[in-house]
């Protein structure tokens, strides 16, 4: 096979340096478009100059967030006029559906709004994370039931992740006992992940109980001060709103017994993946396209409950957490090499190429 000539390449992110080295979901992403003849670029330079095949996007409603109006709205016209200028040259675009709608207020609200119109009537293939999430968005943008699409997974990060420490000796280097219960959020803290919807429904519980409640990564400030609130004098909430990293990230994840997710609003969970594939258990609401995921991780990994979290939906779960029997969760449907493959053969139906062109 001549590599070349099968090669495909794609114009994938507005930023250079970001989607590679910041963010696990591209890295993997990235690695397994590589594994299969595909080459990724990114960067505004190699939008308006380079060659390239095809276009993916994955979040093009992020444009309106930076605090510049000036430099949000040439971030704007560089990547829609780069990209309306390769579809006049017939380059394909496909659109990753990670949401239905920005889950944060942009800063510039109509320049986001723009961005996200674009791509609804530009998009000539759409990839969905699950079924489920398809529905979700043909329900509320029917224009797109028209365009071509793929049903993709969100892929595992079991390459990526490492591995925990003993949980006992993790619990007592923080300074839990080992007969203490712990329900861990780790992450971003925003409004919609519903951080203090958790930290409510934990006050709720008696506090003769051995339960614990741990709250970590960076956080808004109008999240912080309600949670900071919330929390009170309650000896058995800790907060730590530093940026969390991967070591910091797993020494939390070790001493956890249950991590809750307790999203307003969601289509997809990257948070839930990367639990799982660390072989912790998740609890998180019944919404967008957790359900599907439940059907194939397997309840006895991810315990979902109807909204809104209530004191007793914490105790159920943490029943259900500690007396399970679980082995290692199998993550084999998110592999990416699979995924690598099914974004190849995606492409490959956008150019019109013949099916299957690589081994």
């Amino acid at each position: 096979m001549d590599e070349n000539k099968d090669k495909i390449i794609c114009w994938g992110h507005p930023n250079l340096q970001n989607p590679v080295l910041r963010n696990m979901y591209f890295k993997q992403l990235y690695n397994a478009l590589s594994g299969n003849n595909v080459e990724c670029r990114c960067g505004y330079f190699n939008l308006w100059f380079s060659k390239f095949d095809l276009i993916h996007i994955q979040f093009p409603q992020q444009i309106g967030f930076h605090r510049n109006i000036l430099l949000s709205t040439l971030k704007a016209i560089l990547l829609l006029g780069g990209i309306l200028i390769a579809r006049m040259r017939g380059k394909p675009v496909v659109w990753t559906m990670h949401n239905t709608a920005p889950h944060d207020p942009a800063k510039w609200p109509w320049l986001a709004a723009v961005c996200w119109r674009t791509f609804q009537r530009i998009a000539t293939g759409s990839i969905y994370l699950t079924e489920g999430g398809r529905r979700i968005a043909v329900e509320k943008y029917p224009s797109v039931v028209q365009r071509a699409y793929a049903v993709i997974p969100h892929g595992h990060y079991c390459a990526v992740s490492g591995t925990l420490d003993d949980k006992a000796a993790s619990k007592k280097r923080l300074g839990y006992s080992e007969s203490d219960r712990i329900f861990a959020y780790l992450g971003g803290i925003r409004p919609y992940k519903g951080c203090v919807d958790l930290v409510r429904a934990f006050n709720g519980i008696e506090d003769s109980l051995n339960l614990n409640l741990i709250v970590c990564g960076p956080c808004v400030p109008s999240e912080q001060r309600k949670l900071e609130s919330l929390s009170g004098q309650n000896s058995h909430i800790l907060l730590n709103f530093a940026k969390t990293d991967d070591d910091a990230f797993r020494q939390v994840l070790a001493v956890s017994d249950l991590v809750v997710l307790p999203y307003r609003d969601i289509l997809n969970s990257g948070s839930v993946f990367h639990t799982l594939s660390l072989a912790r258990p998740v609890c998180a609401p019944r919404l967008g396209a957790l359900p599907e995921v439940q059907q194939i991780v397997g309840s006895d990994w991810l315990y979902l409950y109807d909204p809104p979290l209530r004191a007793d939906i914490l105790l159920d779960a943490m029943s259900w957490a500690i007396n399970t029997h679980r082995t290692s969760p199998d993550l084999s449907y998110f592999d990416w090499g699979k995924i690598g493959k099914m974004h190849r053969e995606f492409y490959e139906s956008q150019l019109g190429l013949p099916k299957k062109a690589i081994a």
